[in-house]
Parts: C-alpha cells; sequence; structure tokens
C-alpha cells in the first residue's frame, strides 16, 4: 500500500461528512466527464457506471517508449462509486492529482478509469510544500490525432482500435501526407 507514516495518523482526520463529500465530488465529476464526452464524442454513454482505480507511474527523462495502451480489463476489478469512494477514501491523504477519464463505453454500460498521482512519487523538497494540499481533480478524454479540429466527433473507444478508428487514420495519414509534401513543393 501507498500509506506510509504520517499518512497513516491523517486517515482519522477525515470523517463520515468528508466521505460523504468526497462521494459527491466523483459524482460531480463523472457528470462533467459525461458533458465533455457529449460535446466531443458521438458515443452514447450508459449511466450504469463502473470505476477501477490506477496510479500514475513518474516519467522518468530515461523511458523513451512508454506503452500508453489501456490498461487490460481481465487485470482490474471494476466497482461502484461506493466501493471506489471507499478506495479514495483511503489513499486521499496521499492524493496529489486524480484524473478520470472514459476508459470503455459499451451501450449497458461505462467503465471509468481514475488514475492518481502520489504524493510520495513527489520529490522531498517539492513535498514539504504540499504536505496539506489538498488533490487536484480532472475530467479528460484523450483525443486521437484526426480529431485535433474541434468540430469533429470521435468515438470515445479508439484507443481500442476497431475499423472506423483505423479508417480515419488511414485517411488522416493520407491527408499529411498530401498537405506535407505540397509544403515541401512551395518551398523549395
Amino acid at each position: 500500500m501507498l500509506l506510509k507514516g504520517k499518512f497513516n495518523k491523517s486517515l482519522a482526520i477525515l470523517s463520515s461528512k468528508e466521505i460523504y463529500s468526497l462521494k459527491t465530488k466523483i459524482e460531480e465529476l463523472t457528470q462533467a466527464l459525461f458533458e465533455l464526452v457529449e460535446e466531443t464524442c458521438w458515443n452514447k454513454l450508459s449511466k450504469n457506471m463502473f470505476y477501477f482505480i490506477s496510479e500514475i507511474i513518474p516519467f522518468d527523462e530515461e523511458q523513451k517508449n512508454i506503452d500508453t495502451k489501456p490498461t487490460p480489463l481481465k487485470s482490474v476489478t471494476l466497482k461502484s462509486l461506493d466501493e471506489i469512494a471507499d478506495d479514495l477514501f483511503v489513499l486521499y491523504p496521499n492524493l496529489y492529482d486524480v484524473n478520470f477519464y472514459v476508459y470503455q463505453s459499451f451501450y449497458d454500460k461505462t467503465i471509468i478509469q481514475i488514475k492518481y498521482f502520489p504524493k510520495s512519487s513527489i520529490t522531498k523538497n517539492t513535498f514539504r510544500n504540499l504536505e496539506t494540499t489538498p488533490p487536484m481533480f480532472h475530467c479528460k478524454i484523450s483525443l486521437p490525432v484526426y480529431a485535433k479540429e474541434r468540430n469533429k466527433k470521435f468515438d470515445i473507444n479508439w484507443e481500442h482500435g476497431g475499423f472506423r478508428h483505423e479508417w480515419n487514420l488511414f485517411w488522416y495519414k493520407l491527408y499529411f501526407n498530401w498537405k506535407y509534401r505540397n509544403r515541401i513543393k512551395n518551398v523549395s
């Protein structure tokens, strides 16, 4: 577990009111994430939601090839809102940054991934300043390269592949190559 030393002491400080406020915060962030998906994606999200938590591994400058593919669903346990609120409650004193993503959407359920960056992963000098700082919460979606234009909606499940994603990627590469070649001709 990530909790060490002084974090265990601060668990007793959190009351049932704070647990309720954490659950309310999760509900608000989930709603904000749904609104963000409605604006940018053509998928209809199911209100039957499941969650799972994963830790953000600090980026090492020597690492060049980082696997950005999604975590396989077989290796995680999907949880309800109450269960995920309990898990975040345990981690709360050590949370620095919490990000909500739509991991995958099906017609009958929506899976939301909660990625967190622990305070214990921060350098000691910075940690002293952040020890009492409350965690930051964000809602994010990952954009495919062909959807950089704001007016073009895309599939929220694009990271998992599929024909539509491959087709859009093919046309984007074709367009990019054509645009790049024209730019080289104009410069020469």
